[in-house]
């Protein structure tokens, strides 16, 4: 999003954010990225040709004629299983006379999959972080629909290097805990090539994803098997049952359920290949703040899904 608001600003400096394939028709604003480009590569449903698709994106480039193109959109990451709709953007790209790299940010899993739970509870999957973990633990990675979440960033890598080339591929730690603007200037600062950039004159950066509270977490799920029908328990109802007083206070702390013990379970499931990813792309990770033990919040969020599941007929 912060790209998006600075459309003009990027553009004055000689960096093209195109207009073409974001979700204009669906979110009503074009302060987003070009989501169009890969929900048309994964048949998703959001798509909306309206908001046009890679040639609507290569006539945009050709009019502009700016040295630098950025094309970013959060779900490329997740198109690992088809991967010619990348292969068609870049040639896209190429054709119109650039020379074409993927930049990738990568941060410890723990932390993603805390991020992960938390995003499709915001999107309507009606699902329990103990069955999500398990799939993740068990394969690597989570599936929903087209979509596959690789955890195992070996699986995300993959297609990208063979699709623009090993020297092609840029990987970049995120870094939990870093300040709202370093990730940005890293960003701008790895893809300028030498073009001039007063970063000052862009407007400021605000987080755009902030951490969810436990309480977020549990309204999502509530939402997403409640469906808007009563007689089901409310997570309100619930936390009071479990913490009596502190019921408030608990609901507030960050949504982060993994404890010490499965942390390092968890992180050690994914060593060998963070190594080899450390080693290939000459990169230093990014660390989670430390993992505390939240055992109360983790049964009652699983009780919760019990819960509703069984009030919602499942």
């Amino acid at each position: 999003m912060w790209l998006a608001k600075n459309t003009r600003a990027l553009a004055a400096a000689g960096f093209l954010f195109p207009r073409t394939a974001r979700p204009v028709n669906l979110f009503g604003t074009d302060v987003a990225g070009h989501h169009n480009l890969p929900w048309a590569f994964l048949d998703d449903e959001r798509f909306d040709p309206r908001d046009g698709s890679i040639d609507e994106l290569a006539a945009e480039i050709a009019r502009e004629e700016l040295p630098i193109v950025i094309v970013s959109s959060e779900d490329f990451g997740l198109s690992v299983e088809r991967p010619a709709g990348l292969a068609a953007l870049r040639d896209a790209l190429e054709g119109a006379g650039y020379r074409t790299s993927v930049l990738a940010y990568l941060r410890p899993q723990r932390g993603y999959a805390h991020g992960i739970y938390t995003e499709l509870g915001r999107q309507g999957l009606a699902i329990g972080f103990e069955t999500f973990l398990a799939d993740v633990v068990a394969h690597g990675e989570f599936r929903v629909g087209n979509y596959v979440v690789a955890f195992d960033y070996r699986r995300l890598l993959g297609p990208l290097v063979a699709c623009f080339g090993r020297e092609r591929t840029i990987v970049r730690a995120y870094r939990p805990g870093a300040p709202d603007d370093a990730l940005p200037r890293d960003f701008l600062a790895t893809i300028a090539s030498g073009l001039p950039l007063n970063y000052d004159r862009l407007g400021p950066i605000a987080r755009e994803n902030h951490g969810s509270t436990f309480g977020d977490v549990l309204a999502s799920q509530f939402a997403n098997h409640a469906q808007g029908r009563r007689g089901f328990t409310t997570p309100e109802d619930l936390a009071a049952e479990a913490f009596g007083a502190d019921a408030a206070h608990v609901l507030a702390q960050p949504f982060a359920p993994l404890g010490p013990d499965d942390a390092a379970a968890f992180s050690a499931l994914f060593a060998d290949s963070n190594a080899e990813i450390a080693a290939d792309f000459d990169l230093t990770w990014g660390v989670d703040p430390p993992a505390l033990d939240r055992p109360e919040q983790r049964t009652l969020l699983a009780r919760a899904v019990a819960t509703w599941t069984r009030e919602s007929g499942s």
